[in-house]
């Protein structure tokens, strides 16, 4: 079987992460970052009963996706949209207090 963006979410995910840091600094690459962050839906491989996955592979994923939200934060900030990194950071600032 091959996995591709038309069978794997985190494929499409990262794909439009390095379109948006090819296009860092233009409005694109906000609009790749949060195209890429809207295929996230819940915790990764939830369906997966793979304790070895749940420990090793879905801290990575997450913490790719955090670093995703916070490049779109920063890019916010600089765009003086302070209100929508708020809401953006909300329910990740609840999960992830310490970051």
């Amino acid at each position: 079987m091959h996995n591709d963006t038309g069978t794997l979410d985190l494929v499409l995910f990262r794909l439009l992460a390095a379109k948006a840091r090819a296009a860092a600094g233009t409005d694109e690459e906000l609009y790749r970052l949060r195209e890429s962050l809207s295929l996230w839906q819940g915790q990764p491989l939830a369906n997966v009963a793979s304790r070895m996955l749940q420990r090793d592979a879905v801290p990575a994923l997450e913490q790719e996706r955090l670093r995703v939200l916070e490049r779109i934060g920063d890019l916010e900030l600089a765009a003086g949209n302070c209100h929508q990194v708020l809401v953006d950071l909300y329910e990740s600032g609840r999960r992830h207090p310490l970051r």
